[in-house]
Order: structure tokens, then sequence, then C-alpha cells
């Protein structure tokens, strides 16, 4: 009986499922075809065709043929034109074309009536009647064609669908379950993108600060997570979770996909959104390219650069030791009880004598790509291999206006410097994977990434402070990351008609910031430039180093629903553990009497021969919360159902519970008499989650979601210690207190898929945060430190607006613009709008120095309504790209920010704001053979003038400078 009610439904859904199709795709019809063929007048008699007068002027047929699935063009589709005669019979042939390159084909006929048939080898036959020509007339037909079915005895061929061209990622897009964006490699590769944070900023609704960490919809980067081909990844920053996209070369990239609604299956820490990164796949045959390029920035050449002597092997991201940290001291605290001070003053010539960069050669950017990929049969299974390297070298060098005031907006600065700093940052990585097919339902594949980035940076920072009317600083730094990441994955679908999907993962990043100098002089009464008498330490020296392992493994079981048309029910787990330990070192070099002389250079001051470099003693400046231990555990489980509605409306929902328990222990060893601060934060989780698909019709969506997610406090920001951030520039300092944010999150979305290559979409997206987590400005300690609080609140609603077009079709759609030339379909266009806006609400009394809970209900508290920090309240995006399907490839690439928040002032400090700012790239290719490509490109031709304010007044200003470059490429 369970069996006959099972099959009734099954029947039942089938029928609704089938009436509703057929009255979507008639009203349809219906609406198009105006816009496809012009009506037929039946024509009389039935013993031949039946034609008008041959007019003086013919009339055109033109159009697109199309893979209905993908939309794909279907170049050389024989296109074969009969005449009809009055009873919709076929008559004898009047000519025939092919379609050609876009699938775009054109053909001249007299007036009359026809009947067009298109024939494609492994598409059904497709056939166009009742076309009527008049003379003079244009007639229009976007053809879209169906994949002959050819029907096999249990034999199953299993692939991954193509997504690393535009048009495949709008495939994928449409038939996602949830609300996400992405770009593919073949979009990348056609413009000037060095690196995934380049690229991702190209998307709709993300900003990238800093040029590495991303902020979606405008939730900055501790609420975004990254992952990698679907598994988690350690970060190598000791201070965020976020992964700085800057160490993913754009050369190993298939594609970036930027999912923006929540789903049961993912961690429960999201926001605005998760980036999942896509390296390289597998190819059937054989693939082989070289890259090189060369380039430069116009700084480098016009403003001079300075370095200094590195390692011999920096080019590779790679210290050869020649600043690692000294053979020669103790691993112990250096200071007056354990050392005596002769012992002390030796210890200092451990350290390498340089302290100053000078004057270098203008060197010009390089780099170098290649790629490798075949495809065979193992064991006789399908399989594949794929190896893929890259490698850049680039040079900045910027002429930098810096200032840092005290406090409110009426203090004058107590620093105003002129700044000549220069930059080598290296980029290398190398990806492979391995995929095998060990059974018709069951396939295996292995990836492996290692990334190497560095900057290596030298800096002469001048000017007046509030202690002296002219000073000096030298520093010299270099910062090493790097990335080890494993991904194994498998998916078994012949289980009880289920699929049984699992990944596991580990990754170790770190992060070396070894031998970091810094030096200061400043001016006597006499006017004279001596070394810094009143700082105690005038000389200091840093080594840092930062490790992070994220270990993780997935199971997810996905079964059919039972009476119902390709639902699903999906259950998993998860676990995840994230250990870091990060420690620095920091040393100082002072001097009470009989010196010598301090107008010498440091390395003359402190040379070994020099007899008045003996009073210079070594000490000791870690401070307590330079070393800490942390970790993250993760516990989960989930249920999310997949239905699909008769009525072309698809439901994704579910639950999901998370456990997740953070520690962290801050204690310096080379700190006495400090006893170790420990926080930990647990919580228990439900998170529910709902996308809803309404498809209007087979090129429209519908989509609404509503889930609940939460963000954590970042590792370190549990302890209450204060530690110096060089590359800020002042204290960071933790807080015990912080409690985990919740979020509710309210999108919808709707787009439209007109044709190949084509997208419209408007989104509009609501999230409510109950306390957000912001850093805010102290407003009592001196100069300037920063700490994490929860808010009370936080409110963030936008827009989005998206479009991917032709200029063909824009010309097409105008009033009294006639028939778009042929030419025009060689243009594509792409535009991205967002607009975000936001409002936190923090009260002035939300850290208290103690550690202490905020006190309620104090009167004396103020609450700020501020933005978001790292917000962008408005971007655009808008690239113009030709390619003549032959040996000419352009495109022009605008971006557009509006300012946005860099850190938030309660009370006595102002906000420190990013002016916004607009950048323009070109690139230009030339295939000059099948095989040989070359590129010239052009970036930041705008070159807008960088700007950090507080209130009206600029922090910091410089120009980025225009950087060109050409490649010469090889594939085959």
């Amino acid at each position: 009986m369970d069996a006959i009610r099972c099959r009734y439904r099954r029947l039942t859904v089938l029928a609704w499922t089938l009436v509703s199709g057929l009255l979507i795709s008639t009203s349809e019809t219906l609406a198009t075809e105006p816009l496809a063929m012009v009506s037929a007048a039946k024509l009389s008699g039935d013993a031949s065709p039946s034609v008008e007068a041959v007019a003086d002027k013919a009339g055109v047929v033109r159009g697109h043929v199309r893979d209905v699935e993908s939309g794909a063009p279907l170049e050389y589709t024989n296109i074969v034109f009969h005449y009809q005669y009055e009873d919709g019979r076929r008559g004898s042939q009047a000519g025939g074309t092919m379609a050609l390159n876009g699938g775009f084909f054109v053909h001249r006929v007299e007036p009359g009536t026809y009947q067009i048939s298109f024939l494609y080898i492994g598409y059904e036959k497709h056939i166009v009647g009742d076309v009527q020509i008049a003379a003079g007339s244009e007639v229009n037909l976007d053809i879209q064609m169906k994949v002959k079915p050819i029907v096999l005895d249990q034999y199953v061929v299993q692939g991954d669908a193509i997504k690393n061209t535009a048009q495949g990622i709008l495939t994928e897009k449409k038939k996602s379950a949830t609300v996400s964006d992405a770009i593919s490699a073949q979009e990348i590769a056609r413009g000037t993108d060095s690196d995934a944070a380049e690229a991702v900023e190209r998307v709709t609704g993300v900003s990238v600060v800093d040029g590495k960490y991303v902020f979606v919809r405008g939730l900055g980067d501790r609420y975004s997570a990254t992952l990698l081909n679907g598994a988690s990844l350690a970060s190598p920053e000791p201070d965020k979770r976020t992964i700085p996209l800057d160490i993913f070369p754009a050369g190993l990239l298939d594609n970036l996909i930027i999912q923006k609604t929540y789903t049961p299956d993912m961690d429960g820490e999201f926001g605005g959104g998760v980036i999942n990164i896509k390296t390289l796949g597998l190819v059937e045959g054989r693939q082989f390219s070289q890259k090189f390029s060369l380039g430069y920035n116009e700084n480098v050449y016009n403003d001079g650069y300075i370095g200094y002597e590195g390692g011999s092997t920096d080019f590779l991201a790679r210290d050869d030791g020649s600043r690692e940290f000294p053979s020669g001291l103790p691993p112990v605290r250096l200071d007056r009880s354990e050392f005596s001070r002769p012992e002390l003053r030796e210890l200092k010539y451990s350290f390498k004598n340089q302290w100053t960069p000078d004057v270098r050669d203008r060197t010009p950017n390089f780099g170098y790509g290649g790629h490798f990929a075949q495809g065979f049969r193992l064991f006789g299974r399908p399989a594949g291999v794929l190896a893929s390297t890259s490698l850049s070298n680039s040079y900045t060098s910027e002429l930098r206006q810096e200032l840092d005031y005290p406090g409110s907006l009426t203090d004058p600065p107590q620093k105003d410097y002129e700044v000549q700093q220069s930059a080598r940052s290296v980029l290398g990585g190398v990806t492979g994977a391995l995929n095998l097919q060990i059974s018709n339902g069951s396939r295996l594949s292995y990836n492996v990434l290692h990334t190497r980035s560095s900057d290596d940076q030298a800096r002469i920072a001048q000017g007046s402070t509030d202690d002296t009317d002219y000073a000096r600083e030298y520093q010299l730094s270099y910062v090493e990351r790097r990335l080890l990441a494993h991904v194994a994955q498998g998916s078994h679908g012949s289980i009880l008609e289920s699929r049984l999907d699992w990944t596991a993962s580990s990754t170790r990043a770190e992060r070396d910031e070894p031998d970091r100098r810094n030096v200061l002089y400043e001016e006597d009464a006499e006017g004279n430039l001596l070394l810094s008498g009143r700082e105690q330490f005038p000389f200091q020296r840093v080594y840092g180093e930062s490790r992070e392992t994220d270990r993780s493994f997935k199971l997810d079981w996905e079964f059919p629903v039972p009476c119902t048309l390709e639902s699903t029910f999906k259950v998993g787990g998860t676990y995840r553990e994230r250990l870091r330990d990060s420690s620095f070192r920091r040393f100082g070099l002072s001097c009470a009497f009989g010196c010598g002389d301090r107008s010498e250079n440091p390395e003359g001051i402190l040379d070994e021969d020099n007899p008045d470099s003996m009073p210079w003693t070594i000490q000791e400046l870690t401070r307590p919360n330079d070393s800490y231990d942390a970790s993250l555990f993760v516990r989960a489980g989930y249920g999310m159902l997949d239905l699909r509605i008769p009525g072309n409306v698809r439901v994704n929902g579910g639950v999901r519970i998370e456990e997740g328990e953070q520690f962290v222990e801050a204690l310096s060893p080379f700190v006495d008499g400090t006893e170790p601060e420990v926080a930990t934060l647990a919580s228990v989780d439900y998170l529910p989650a709902l996308n809803v698909t309404w498809s209007l019709t087979p090129a429209q969506n519908l989509r609404a979601s509503h889930s609940r997610s939460i963000n954590r406090p970042e590792l370190r920001e549990l302890s209450p210690f204060s530690a110096f951030n060089y590359e800020l520039g002042y204290n960071v300092t933790g807080n015990p207190t912080l409690q985990i944010a919740k979020l509710r999150s309210y999108d919808l979305r709707w787009e439209m898929f007109p044709g190949f290559g084509q997208y419209v979409s408007v989104s509009g997206f609501y999230k409510w945060i109950e306390d957000p987590i912001q850093r805010i400005v102290l407003p009592d300690v001196g100069n300037r430190a920063e700490v994490p609080v929860n808010g009370d609140t936080a409110l963030i609603r936008g827009f989005e607006v998206e479009l991917k077009t032709t200029l063909a079709d824009i010309v097409g759609v105008l009033p009294f613009a006639g028939s778009p030339s042929p030419f025009l379909q060689n243009f594509g266009l792409s535009f991205n709008h967002s607009r975000v806006h936001s409002e936190v609400n923090t009260r002035s009394n939300a850290y208290q120095p103690d550690g202490s809970e905020p006190p309620e209900g104090d009167t004396s508290a103020v609450t700020f309504v501020t933005p978001l920090i790292g917000q962008v309240d408005r971007a655009y995006n808008l690239g113009l790209f030709y390619d003549s399907r032959g040996a000419l490839e352009a495109s022009v690439s605008l971006k557009v920010f509006s300012e946005r928040l860099n850190s938030l002032g309660l009370g006595v400090r102002p906000d420190d704001y990013q002016a916004g700012q607009t950048f323009l790239d070109v690139a230009l290719g030339w295939r000059m053979t099948r095989r040989i490509k070359w590129k010239l490109s052009a970036e930041n031709l705008t070159d807008e003038r960088f700007e950090r304010l507080e209130g009206e007044r600029i922090t910091r200003a410089y120009d980025l400078g225009r950087t060109f470059g050409a490649s010469l490429s090889y594939s085959y």
C-alpha cells in the first residue's frame, strides 16, 4: 500500500511540475516570440511552395546558436533554409549558411515564408517554421539547441563542470541554491590583477583593505572566512583570523567564489560572506604553458629606490639566513640579573652591523609562471595530474607625508614627517593536484598548495616632533609569510542511491619577521644631527615569528527524499582545530656616558673596531604579551533539506549545532615577575538557515534567505596585554571581556540570464548584529592605542546591482538605434555597484582598563553611533573588454571606492578615515600565433593620491604611482 501511495505521489508531483512548466514556458514564448521572429502569414496553394514576388531588396535573418544548458556558442552549426507551404509543409531548399565566431550567423534571402533547420553533430535537430521575410525586413533568432541523448547500458561518465570561464561561472550561479558571486580564471587573465586580493575586489559588494584583507558587504575581515577548495585555512597573521589574499598568485587560480548567504553545512562563523579559492583543476589531454613578464613602477624611476644588503635568495621570498636570530645570543633574558655589564656590551656584536639603507639601482619588476596538466588512465580508470608554479618580484617607492596627533582636533601634530619608503614584494607559489575516478560513482582527489611571500622594506623618515625641531628615523624590515595546505577529498555516489562526501585538510601558516631595525637621530640645540640622546634606546631590533596549524575533517551524507523529484536531505558533521603560537623578542642598545661621536652613521658608531662602541650595552625589551599560545576547537553537526517543489521553487534549509572553545595564554618566557594571563570563551550555538529560490522563468530566479550565525573574537584579542604593532605604528590591547557577536541576515535577489555570457541582478540585504566587535582608539593613553570592544547593536543594510552583457545587446535595446553591427558582439561590458549603510551603537564605557564588565546603568556613558570599521559606503566596478575571436584582446577596468573608516575614536580622539579612490587599469593582448601571445598592461593610470584623515586633517598622504608591464606567454 505504501508503494502504491508513493507511486501516486510521484505521478502527482510529476504532473504538477509538467503542467506548471508548460504554463510558464507557454507564457514566456508568447512574451518573447515577437522579439524572436516575425509572425507568419500563411500562403495559399499546396502543389508547390508559395513565394511572394521578389522585391528589389532582400530580407535578412541573423542571430546566435547556443547550447541550451551552458549557453556556450555552437560555432559551425549548419543552417538550412527551405520554402514553406501554406499548410506548413516544407518545400524545396532555398539556401543555407553556417554559424561562425560566437555562434553568430547572418543570411540574406528573398521575401517569402521559410522553415529554417539547425544541425550540429551530437545535438537534436532544431527547426523554426513560419518565418516570414518581407522586403527590406530583418528577423532576429536566438536558437538554443539540446544535446542528443545517447543511451548506453550501465556506462557512467563522470567529470567536473567547467568553472574557470565567465560562462561557466554564470551557469553555476544559476544552479546554486544560495546567493553567490564569483570571478573566473578567464576574467582574471584578461585584466591586470596579479593576486587573489586584486581579483576579488572586482566582485560586487567586495572591497580590500591594505591590499590584502577582504570586506564583504561592509563587514570587515573578522566577519569573512577564506576556504581553499572548500577546506578551512590557517592564517599567517599573528593578530587576525582572516587570510591575507595577496599571498595567492593569480596564475594559480581557477576561480574565486563568494557565497553571501549562509547554509548549515558551513562553519557557523559567517558574516558578510565566505571566499572559496579554487586552484587550477584537472583537464583532459595535455596542457602546457610558460609565461614571462617585465614591468616597472614609475615612482621607482622618478623618486629613486632605497634598500640594503639582504640575502641571496630574497627573490624567492626566502631569507638565506642573513637576517636570522644571532647564534651568539643566549636563549635567556638579557639583563643585569643574569649577565654582567661587560658581557652585555660584548653581546651587542652578535648583531649584524647594518642599520641604514642606501640608494639602489632601479630594478624592473619581473615574473614567471608555468603550468602543466596531463590526463591519463590509471588501472584502467580516468586520472589526471597537474602542476603549476608562479613567481613575481615587484618594486615600489613612495614619498609620504605622515602626521600623528595626540588627541582632539585642536591639538597640533606631535609628529610631522616626510618619508621615503621603498619596498620589494615577492610572491610565489606552487600547486599540484591528483584526481582518480575509482569507480563509476566514486572519485578521489588531492590538492597541495604552497605559497611564499615577502615584503622587504627600507624607510627614512624625517621632520619635526613635539620633542625636537628635527628628527630622522631609519627602519629596515623584512616580513616573510608561508602557507602549506593539503586537501584530500572523496565523493562516493553508489551507497544506497546516496552520496557520501568527505574532506580532510591540514594547513600550516607561518609568518617570520626577522631583524627589524630602528634607529633615531635628533637635532641638538646647535643644529647638529646626532644619535638621539633623549631616547633611552636609539638602536632597537625586533625578531618575531608566528605559527598556526589548522586541521579539519568534514563528512556529508546526502540521499534522495522518497516520493519527490530531485529533492535531497543531507546530514553531516565537522571537526576543526586551530593552534597558534606567536613570539617576539625585542632588544635595545643604550649608552649612559662616554658614547663617543654621535654624529657618525650607526654603522660607524657600533663598528667593532671603534673604541667608542664599547660603552653601548644591549638590553632585553621584550614585553609580557610578546608571546602567546592560543587554540580554537569546533565540533558541529547539521541537517539540511534541499527540496524541489513543483512550480519551479527550490527550498534549502536546515539547522547547525556548533560547539566552540577558545583558549589563550599570554606570557613571554623572557619576562620575569609576571603571572600568565589566561582567557577562555566557550559556547554552544543553534544556527538555522533558509534559502528559497523561485525560478520565475528558465532564465530568471528570485532568491530570498534568512539565517543566524556568529562571530568569535580573534584568538589574541582575549588577552589583556598590550603589544606594539609595527605595521600599524601603535599599540594594540586585548580585552578578556569580549563576547561572541550574534548575527541575523536577510537577503533578497532577482537575477536574469538573458543569453550566453549575459547576467543581470539586483540584490538587497539587511543584517542585525548583537554585541558587534569593533576596535576603538583609547582616548586616555598618550599617543595612540586600539582595543576591541563589544558594541550594543549594529545594523547593516544595502543593495547591489550587477550587469554583464555585450555592446551589441545594449545597442539592440536602444530606441531608434537600428540593428547593431556584428562587430559590437566582440565588446563585452561588466558593471557592478554596491551601496552599504551601517550603524553601530557603542558606549563610551565599553572598555574597562581593569578587565571588568562595563557597568550597567551608568548615566555618564555616552552612546556613539558610527559606521562599521572598514566599510565602504559606495563601490563601482566598470569593465569594457574586446575580443576579436582571433588575434586581438583588450580590457579597460575602472574601480571606484568611497571613503572608509579605519578606526573609531570615542570622545577626545576623532575617527580615522581613508579617503575614497579611483583606479583605472588597461591591458592589450595580441596572439602572434595559435600558441604565442604577448600582453601590455598599465595599472593605476589615474594615480589618485592616497589619503588618511582624522576629521579634516591629513595623517597619511602619498602617491602609489603608475605601473606598466609586458608579458610573453606560450601554451599548447
